[in-house]
Formats: C-alpha cells, sequence, structure tokens
C-alpha cells in the first residue's frame, strides 16, 4: 500500500532551530549533575529503585548498531543465558537503552526541549540534536562499565 505524501513531492523536512544558549545548557546539566552528590548512575530518580536490585549485565557483551563515526551510543541489544526458576538455562535479550529522564530534572528549559523534540533527526547531510552533545555524549552514551540500561524478562 502506497500512500500519498501529505506534504507534496517537493517538501524538504524542516529542522527545528536550537536556541541559542543550547550548548551551554548541556554544560550547566553536567555541572549540576557533577555537583549533586545525591545523583548517580546506580540509582533512577524517577522511582529509587537501586539499580544493585537488578541483575548485573555489566560483563555481558553489548552490540550497538550504529555507524563508525557515531559519537553518542545510546542503544544496543545482547543475549544472556541465565538459570531460571526452575533451574533450568533461559535466553535471555537484553536491550540496553540509556534513559535521559534520570538526569533532566523534571521541568526544566532543556527537559522541555527534549520534549519538544523528542529524538535527534538525521538527514543526509545534517543532523538536529534533541539534546546539546556535550550532555549526550557523556551522560547518555553507553560505555563500558557504567550503568545505563534497564533488564526485564518478557
Amino acid at each position: 500500500l502506497i500512500e500519498e505524501n501529505p506534504y507534496g513531492n517537493n517538501h524538504t523536512p524542516q529542522l527545528l532551530k536550537l536556541p541559542d544558549n543550547f550548548d551551554s545548557m548541556g554544560q550547566e546539566l553536567l555541572t549540576s549533575f557533577a555537583n549533586d552528590p545525591t545523583n548517580n548512575t546506580d540509582n533512577t530518580k524517577n522511582n529509587n529503585t537501586s539499580v544493585s536490585s537488578q541483575p548485573s549485565v555489566r560483563r555481558s557483551i553489548a552490540y550497538a548498531i550504529d555507524d563508525e563515526s557515531t559519537m553518542v551510543v545510546d542503544d544496543a541489544v545482547g543475549l544472556e543465558w541465565r538459570k531460571g526458576k526452575g533451574g533450568e538455562e533461559e535466553e535471555w535479550v537484553c536491550v540496553y537503552v540509556t534513559d535521559a529522564s534520570h538526569f533532566l530534572p523534571q521541568g526544566a528549559d532543556l527537559d522541555q526541549i527534549a520534549r519538544e523534540r523528542n529524538q535527534t533527526i538525521y538527514l543526509s547531510d545534517q543532523a538536529s540534536p534533541m539534546l546539546p552533545f556535550n550532555a549526550a555524549a557523556s551522560l547518555l552514551s553507553l560505555k563500558d562499565q557504567t550503568t545505563r540500561s534497564i533488564l526485564f524478562r518478557m
């Protein structure tokens, strides 16, 4: 089924204009996170559930499907074998996703911008980021030996 393009054949996607202080907002986020002792990557501020109560997957191998030049790796997948309740081995598909809401104070300017933008948009010759690169590359990128993901069983 092919649907007619509602924008016509000559439509060019328009990138949303970034605020002038977009990069400095990212630096403020990094600074506030680094200076607040209650912020750490082992607790989520939204539900205060300790990651230590979750099974550890830090020794797992994760695969990110991204271009070689990708600077912000924000999602990946992996496969593990674990013992189930009955002692039998189970296959677990692990989905690793960074949780931006953990790092953004709800209602802050940067939170509002992220909500409006909803995603980073990649065009052939440019990108329109959801969050400032400095914050995304530091806090929101999956990194070796750093807790960033959620594990659940389906």
